[in-house]
């Protein structure tokens, strides 16, 4: 370890980029991650006061490969209408098996995430005490997320800021439907339902484990035969549609629960470009 340099690690993450492991090119962001558990790795060494400094902390942002970004993929209307009846009309055999998206609250969930703009941990740690239908208003104050230490439990939401949004009828309508058959599973179960006050919930009032939730809408996707997705798409079709129908993008913004308008407006600059060229041919139709 006290022979380790910085030259090592920069030919190690550029090899790591090119071949990769059994010939297969690592992506910018593994190698990040990688650089990320030996920067924590030679810490500890100096907590230990087995090394004096850490080479890693020392690498220059240039000196690591880029990582590509992630293109968000979205669904248009025609789609998300197709998703969303796939997911209102399980298969015969998940009723049969009793299988997590024939479940009650599988439905409700994904036209929550897709309504709402909601990310995956925020959906499933929804309370009722959030849900307001007099003002049609839901307000985002915690997140579900799972570690191997931890196991499943709340946290603040990304950034660490509450946000209250509006909910348009049609999400506010499956949501009243929704609560009434919880209630009958609560009633059928009496104590031996555990009741958190959680909007999403097993039959029998337990979490939603994320990853569950996540590997069901990929399979949702592909039985709607739509564009292949993943939960975070319903996020990213939330505020594409927006943007398409000529929502400002601060609003967007708000109702993703953004940091910073310009992650919003870097991440859906495509589609406002797309409305721009919209707009530029209406001006064609003027007669001047």
């Amino acid at each position: 370890m006290s022979d380790l340099r910085q030259e090592h690690l920069i030919d190690a993450y550029a090899k790591w980029s090119a071949k990769g492991v059994s010939g297969r090119p690592l992506s910018g962001r593994t190698v990040h991650h990688l650089h990320d558990l030996i920067r924590c790795a030679l810490n500890f060494g100096i907590r230990r006061e087995w090394l004096t400094r850490n080479v890693a902390a020392c690498l220059e942002t240039e000196d690591l490969p880029k990582p590509a970004k992630p293109e968000p993929i979205a669904l248009n209307e025609t789609e998300m209408a197709a998703l969303l009846n796939a997911a209102r009309h399980p298969p015969e055999r998940d009723k049969r098996s009793g299988g997590p998206s024939a479940e009650q609250w599988f439905y409700p969930a994904v036209a929550f995430a897709i309504y709402t703009g909601a990310r995956r941990g925020e959906v499933l740690g929804l309370r009722w005490a959030d849900v307001d239908f007099e003002s049609n208003t839901v307000s985002i104050r915690r997140s579900l997320t799972r570690t191997h230490s931890r196991g499943l439990f709340f946290k603040e939401p990304k950034n660490g800021k509450a946000r209250t949004i509006a909910m348009p009828s049609t999400l506010a309508a499956i949501l009243k439907q929704h609560r009434a058959a919880q209630d009958k599973e609560r009633s059928i179960l009496g104590a031996g339902y555990k009741d958190d006050d959680l909007v999403f919930a097993r039959p029998d009032g337990s979490l939603v484990n994320p990853r569950c939730f996540g590997n069901r809408v990929i399979e949702l996707a592909a039985r709607a035969k739509v564009t292949p997705i993943t939960a975070h798409c319903l996020r990213d079709t939330h505020a594409s549609l927006l943007a398409k129908k000529g929502v400002p993008l601060e609003v967007v913004s708000k109702r993703l629960g953004h940091a910073d308008i310009r992650i919003t407006a870097e991440r859906y600059l495509h589609v406002y470009r797309e409305s721009d060229a919209a707009a530029a041919k209406v001006l064609d139709t003027v007669r001047v």
